[in-house]
């Protein structure tokens, strides 16, 4: 019979499971109540009514649209799929000192804004931008080609956009493999070539996959790039819904169109889910981990006596012998190429900053301060800037918190709720970000919040929620638990256990959440144009409409301005974790 002293201790220890309420609960009201009320408008504002969708499902051109959208991005999901496999192998065999610097070269786009690099690729591709003028000195075309505004554009825009996000879960993947596996390949008479395609690929094809997954869903739901750099020749299924809200105000076909793509979209998500394993479909569904691996032994034998080949002596067993010296100088040929694909249309606009022409022209034939001087100097662009980094910080602050609560109270709870928290948590990554702009601008419209500052650090915190969970859980999963159990078994609070031992372990990744959740606000410019209005402007709406309307060389200062910043954050988060490495180090 346990006593009231033992009762007391084991809600304490249960405790910290319950810290994902407050997440929880805000998002039942933040984002589950906006999706909710989005699905009721698209039923009509007086009485229920199918007529909207009857209107929609009628329209021809929008589901001309609505198909053309969801090819679009499978091509890219496929060009993406096909760049980053070679790019993680390659990268897989290099050095390790070179593998952190190929790292940390993959994570600058990401930390760059989308605006930005949707206008590097108008600097380059525009009737006189850096690859028409290349191709008018060489001699190859009599006059400017037009690259810019159509579907070529975007896909190109899109693929820069979207490769890391597929290299980076398969490069994970691939460092987790078992190089002996290979070497039980080669016991049985695989070749390297064999052994690669009948083990090493498909055992690695669950990263290629998910990363996939997550490429095809931001190629249907991103709105800058298509729009910016798309025109009026190649419309998404997301420009037309952002046509219906602000420049139609016809609010419930928008809802209607919404509510189509928020369901196509979870019932990719499900399925994908399904295969991939990550939802049972039975006991038997799918086969498990030992008995695939046998399988694809017994395959490997099949192929190699069918070749007629004899049993090979790999020696080593590790990745890194699979092929010879001409792969790894193709493979690390390939890997700069993709680097300067990705990093150059980020660092083009620093010395177009400088020019003291009113044209963007590369090279520059005059170098001047002014577009930075007009920058600082003019109202319509520093009052946007100070109103993002006060809605950034705010944010930062808010959801770092939330988000580390959140994440203590996952790990450590082994309830149901806790999973239905972090699966809601993580939700509104996968789910296009115009979607949740329209359900919270409807919402916030109904009760004031629209166009307040106050509103877009609510409509931020959503979005930059998903990104803290995970790397906070990361970073609990990784930490020591065996000081804070020590601290607690000597008499320390759960409070202050966890606050003197795993706090400090993972305050690196504390500090990357951070990071990760003020840039997420700065740059958004998708939440903001719904819910910003006239009086709550932020830097990159501003931008957004210099884009739209002229090409200002100002443009050019103040991206390079976010570049910069991008850099600095990206620093600030490498010293961060090196610092931690020490710390630990120094304790050990």
């Amino acid at each position: 019979m346990s006593t009231p002293k033992s009762r007391r201790f084991r809600f304490l220890s249960s405790g910290p499971g319950l810290l994902f309420l407050p997440a929880l609960a805000f998002l039942l009201v933040t984002y589950v109540l906006p999706i909710l009320g989005l699905l009721m408008k698209s039923f009509g504002n007086e009485g229920w009514t199918l007529q909207h969708y009857a209107d929609v499902m009628s329209d021809t051109l929008l589901w001309g649209v609505f198909v053309s959208t969801f090819v679009l991005a499978l091509e890219v999901t496929i060009i993406c799929a096909v760049i980053a496999y070679p790019l993680a192998y390659a990268v897989l065999r290099m050095s390790a000192r070179t593998q952190k610097l190929v790292l940390l070269l993959m994570l600058m786009p990401l930390w760059t804004s989308v605006l930005v690099r949707a206008y590097s690729w108008i600097v380059l591709l525009g009737r006189q931008g850096i690859v028409n003028n290349a191709l008018l000195g060489i001699g190859i075309v009599p006059e400017p080609l037009q690259i810019l505004y159509g579907r070529f554009a975007v896909a190109l825009g899109l693929v820069h956009l979207l490769i890391p996000f597929v290299f980076f879960p398969l490069f994970a993947v691939m460092r987790r493999f078992d190089g002996r596996l290979l070497a039980a390949a080669g016991s049985l008479g695989a070749n390297p070539v064999v052994a690669f395609l009948l083990v090493f690929l498909p055992l690695t094809l669950p990263g290629l996959f998910s990363g996939s997954l997550i490429v095809f869903l931001h190629g249907i739901g991103y709105f800058v790039t298509p729009a910016i750099l798309g025109g009026l020749k190649e419309v998404t299924y997301v420009m037309l819904i952002e046509e219906q809200v602000n420049n139609l105000f016809n609010w419930e076909h928008a809802a209607v169109m919404a509510v189509i793509l928020l369901v196509a979209t979870l019932i990719i998500v499900l399925v994908c889910a399904r295969s991939l394993g990550l939802i049972e479909g039975g006991k038997n569904s799918s086969p498990k981990p030992a008995r695939a691996f046998v399988l694809l032994l017994r395959a490997v034998g099949i192929v190699q006596a069918r070749l007629g080949a004899r049993p090979s002596r790999m020696g080593k067993h590790s990745v890194m012998h699979f092929t010879g010296v001409a792969s790894d100088l193709m493979g690390k040929t390939f890997a700069v190429l993709t680097l300067l694909f990705l990093l150059t249309p980020i660092f083009i606009l620093l010395p177009l900053s400088f020019s003291a022409s009113p044209f963007l022209r590369f090279p520059p034939s005059d170098w001047s301060l002014r577009w930075y001087e007009t920058y600082l100097s003019r109202p319509d662009w520093t009052g946007p800037t100070f109103t993002s980094l006060q809605v950034a910080c705010v944010s930062a602050l808010l959801v770092t918190t939330l988000g580390l609560a959140a994440a203590v109270g996952v790990t450590r709870s082994p309830s149901r709720l806790a999973q239905f928290a972090l699966a809601l948590m993580l939700s509104p990554a996968m789910i296009p970000t115009l979607i949740i702009a329209v359900a919270l601008y409807f919402q916030m419209s109904a009760i004031g919040l629209a166009g307040s500052k106050a509103g877009l650090v609510i409509a931020h915190l959503v979005i930059g929620l998903p990104i803290v969970v995970l790397i906070l859980i990361g970073g609990l999963r990784n930490a020591d638990q065996r000081p804070e159990m020590a601290a607690r078994s000597l008499g320390a609070s759960p409070t202050r256990a966890f606050m003197k031992t795993t706090f400090v372990m993972i305050r690196p990744s504390i500090i990357a959440a951070g990071l990760f959740a003020f840039l997420a606000s700065f740059d958004d410019v998708t939440v903001a144009l719904f819910i910003s209005g006239t009086s709550a402007v932020t830097l990159p709406v501003k931008m957004w409409e210099s884009v739209r309307l002229e090409l200002d060389p100002t443009l050019a200062a103040v991206s390079s301005v976010l570049v910069l910043l991008s850099i600095a954050l990206l620093s600030m988060s490498e010293l961060a974790k090196r610092l931690g490495r020490k710390a630990d180090s120094s304790q050990g």
